[in-house]
């Protein structure tokens, strides 16, 4: 979806594309959920045109095509002739505001609270219903008569309360209630600190750890910080018959070192980077270069962002 969202910020460039009148602000083309995908632009055939435009490129490209019998279009202060002219350049219906998404009714218009009252009392009614499905009327008036913390688990209760009981003894392996209160309330932060295995840090955590490159970038990084990288130097562990020569050069043996920093290419591409961060220094392998970026990204200055970035 990283390609759609480079495709869909391409129309900026285009002087004839013009923004839906309430995203242009913020240059807003587009929001995506999971694999629904919502798309604004303003009214005209121009705009309309080169957005699907660059949808069908993305298509093109990844082989994912929208389901045109189950997408719709909404117009707002658009002529009859209009809609359907975009209607029948698109394939598309014409769908009406407001409409529900995921049970929230989506409006151009601040939403009412008519419009919000079934999913308010739909939310109330399972907080309602709860004590009653998982907390019988006996279970309730046995922890009337003792005491939660100590009392022993019901027979008969519902697999939900057995669970939350069953923690009990968790609390207190991590040091009690005490040991997770902050301002006289539960800090989830602090569960998660007690809980965890206590390790040694490691020293790639500032190169990996908030950086500012791409998440694929930065967890391919981290695979070859790791040697976990699908290269055939590993794949000869288990298939004998693997070719280590690299399919690039044809010359070298196929490995992390060899990829990222010992390929001729590869090479002149970090050369030019370490000039654009004015580093005076050569190309090293993969292991110095790794230590050389971990070394720089410990300090918080903008040049250090700059240097991880550049890793990447």
């Amino acid at each position: 979806m990283e390609y759609l969202s480079r495709c869909l910020f391409e129309l900026t460039k285009f002087p004839d594309f013009n923004f839906h009148q309430r995203c242009e602000r913020l240059s807003i083309t587009h929001l995506m959920f999971a694999d629904d995908l919502l798309l604004f632009t303003r009214a005209d055939e121009c705009s309309v045109r080169l957005m699907f435009k660059a949808f069908q490129k993305f298509s093109r490209a990844s082989g994912l095509e929208a389901n045109l019998l189950k997408s719709e279009v909404y117009f707002r202060g658009v002529s009859t002739e209009l809609q359907n002219t975009l209607l029948e350049s698109l394939g598309m219906f014409a769908g009406a505001i407001p409409f529900k998404y995921l049970g929230v009714p989506l409006s151009s218009k601040k939403l009412t609270i008519q419009q919000c009252k079934p999913l308010v009392n739909k939310i109330a009614s399972r907080i309602e219903g709860w004590a009653s499905r998982f907390l019988s009327y006996s279970g309730s008036y046995y922890f009337r008569s003792v005491n939660f913390w100590d009392a022993d688990i019901p027979k008969k209760s519902s697999w939900v309360l057995r669970r939350i009981l069953k923690y009990r003894e968790l609390i207190d392996e991590i040091g009690g209630w005490d040991s997770i209160l902050k301002n006289n309330r539960v800090q989830i932060k602090l569960i998660y600190k007690n809980l965890r295995q206590q390790s040694p840090k490691v020293p790639w955590k500032r190169l990996i750890c908030n950086n500012g490159a791409s998440p694929r970038c930065i967890f391919i990084l981290w695979l070859a910080s790791w040697n976990r990288l699908l290269t055939k130097d590993r794949v000869l562990k288990w298939n004998p018959s693997c070719d280590l020569v690299c399919m690039l050069c044809l010359q070298e043996n196929e490995d992390v070192h060899h990829l990222f920093f010992l390929y001729t290419f590869s090479r002149r591409i970090w050369g030019k980077d370490l000039q654009l961060l004015k580093c005076n220094k050569p190309v090293q392998g993969f292991n110095q270069e790794l230590e050389w970026a971990i070394k720089y990204s410990r300090k918080s200055t903008l040049t250090a962002r700059f240097h991880e970035c550049g890793v990447h």
